[in-house]
């Protein structure tokens, strides 16, 4: 979390630490108009590992935020939205959102702001920002790609802020007679069609005033108001047919959307929110949204959607699909890897499994990688990802090795990449990732390792990953565990250099529980990873 408050206030924002309560950790009123240190953030942190991140908002920040508690007060508000519309946003635990906007002095700070359901952050106040956590477990996190180093800060849209307010900024209703003569000759417009495209003309008005929702008889008014201050005039009883056709196309369109929102919603496998549909489809007007809002609903009404429960227009795809086991035909040998420090003498691992190294900085990941893959190329297809090491680097470490150059360069697959492994991983490889990182969003850690792991047959995953000093698991918390088999923890106390199994899934001894058991060891050379020691349970 610290690596991402740092991340915050490198982009001008004013991070503070808050409890699970949402409340500061810190007296934080003098960072509303300067932001902390780096050494304030990381003295916080580490005082305060699992606190949440708030950025305070106002003028020193440069934002204003929305935040929308109830589906009915976001629904409302969108009605009052321009049709390119587009700010970051956040989704908040509970299926809120957060609209970034930019600084605007006019809004005050507090709750219910003219629609029950929406606060206002602004002046002398904070808001919780990904990836914190909520009270519910969840966190919160960007909607789509619309974060706001992705996506420019939108002006608060005026009409909104009139729905919110009931005026303008500004707006005076006594006009003056000057302003009353400029309305009355504005209104002796003559309109310039050329009478060869006069059809072509009213009918996309119509067809656009349609698709904004505009009900037929206002459309008919309309229309017959251009049709009259043409030049030449148009007939009258013709426009009911540009009226037809437009609603025409709009059925046509609207039954085209209808099946792409539901063939995309067939398609996907995970949470859905109505507002990923919209920026998905690029749907920006009112009508467009209604569509697909009631397209949901109709697909929970169906079965197959649900409703996900504290969460604001989020569903969830039902599936009812299950995979057999076929247990019967299944090989119970394991994966014949090889792992240092006789790891193998207190776990099995075998096909699919997934293998991680957690380790603090320079304390040796990868002198673990580099040792797995020399002692398995003779053994396995290795595939090793690198996200740091240039040619110059790993060629350094490589000449430490007791195995020739060629033998290298003809046994192991070398490629750098640093992200989106399970795009490349081999299913029947041993694959080595060195290392795996999410720097502004650790929380989704985890998620990686279930792709990585989807994509696995019977092949394995060897993947290192940083952690913090103190704590066991990697950037990203407990959830790291989840999918990894064999989770190990490297560190570092005074001299000496520690290995932890922190999760050993398979046993080798079904009456020995090797979680919690240490071995020291000295490295070598930087690849030589050399037992000092026996195993034993770490002392507490």
């Amino acid at each position: 979390m610290v690596a991402a408050a740092l991340w915050y206030r490198n982009q001008g924002r004013s991070p503070i630490p808050v409890g699970k309560d949402k409340k500061p950790l810190v007296k934080w009123k003098q960072f509303q108009k300067e932001s902390p240190t780096e050494k304030q953030i990381k003295q916080w942190w580490t005082k305060w590992p699992d606190a949440g991140i708030a950025l305070a908002t106002g003028k020193h920040t440069g934002i204003t935020v929305i935040d929308f508690d109830s589906e009915d007060a976001l629904a409302e508000a969108m009605k009052h939205l321009p049709p390119d519309f587009n700010t970051p946003c956040v989704r908040t635990p509970r299926g809120g959102e957060h609209w970034w906007l930019q600084y605007d002095e006019r809004l005050p700070q507090g709750a219910n702001i003219g629609l029950k359901g929406l606060d206002i952050r602004n002046d002398g106040g904070y808001i919780i920002v990904p990836p914190s956590p909520g009270p519910n477990g969840q966190k919160y996190e960007w909607i789509g790609n619309q974060k706001f180093t992705k996506v420019p800060l939108s002006a608060v849209p005026i009409n909104l802020y009139n729905k919110l307010f009931s005026f303008y900024r500004g707006h005076d209703d006594n006009e003056n007679a000057d302003d009353i003569k400029s309305h009355q000759r504005s209104s002796n417009v003559i309109i310039s069609f050329d009478k060869g495209n006069r059809d072509q003309t009213l009918f996309h008005i119509a067809n656009c005033l349609v698709k904004g929702g505009m009900p037929e008889v206002n459309i008919q008014d309309c229309l017959k108001f251009l049709a009259q201050h043409c030049n030449p005039p148009f007939p009258k009883k013709e426009i009911h047919s540009k009226i037809q056709s437009a609603l025409d196309r709009s059925e046509n369109t609207t039954k085209g959307l209808t099946q792409d929102i539901r063939d995309f919603v067939m398609s996907s496998d995970h949470i859905i929110t109505s507002s990923f549909v919209y920026q998905c489809h690029q749907l920006s007007s009112r009508k467009e949204k209604q569509i697909a809002n009631n397209v949901l609903h109709r697909m929970v009404k169906e079965g197959i959607l649900e409703k996900v429960p504290d969460r604001v227009a989020t569903f969830r795809v039902v599936d009812k699909t299950c995979d057999t086991i076929d247990w019967d035909s299944a090989s119970s040998s394991e994966h014949s890897i090889w792992l240092p420090l006789d790891i193998l003498d207190q776990v099995k691992i075998l096909p699919r499994n997934i293998i991680v190294f957690a380790g603090e900085p320079d304390v040796g990941k990868t002198a673990f990688c580099l040792n797995i893959a020399e002692q398995n190329l003779h053994r396995h297809s290795i595939h090793y990802f690198s996200s740091e090491m240039g040619a110059v680097e790993l060629l350094s470490r490589l000449k430490d090795s007791e195995v020739p150059r060629d033998v290298w360069k003809n046994k192991v697959n070398f490629w750098e990449r640093s992200s989106n492994f399970e795009d490349v991983i081999r299913p029947d490889a041993v694959n080595i990732i060195d290392y795996l990182e999410e720097l502004e969003e650790p929380y989704k850690v985890a998620a990686r390792l279930k792709r990585i792991h989807d994509k696995l047959k019977s092949g394995i995953a060897v993947i290192a990953m940083q952690k913090p000093k103190g704590r066991d698991e990697a950037a990203g918390g407990h959830r790291t565990l989840d999918k990894p088999r064999l989770y190990c923890s490297i560190s570092r106390r005074g001299m000496e250099n520690r290995l932890k199994i922190v999760k050993g899934k398979n046993r080798r001894n079904p009456t020995m529980n090797p979680n919690g058991l240490v071995r020291k060891f000295k490295l070598v050379q930087g690849i030589r990873i050399i037992p000092d020691g026996l195993w034993a349970r770490e002392l507490k």
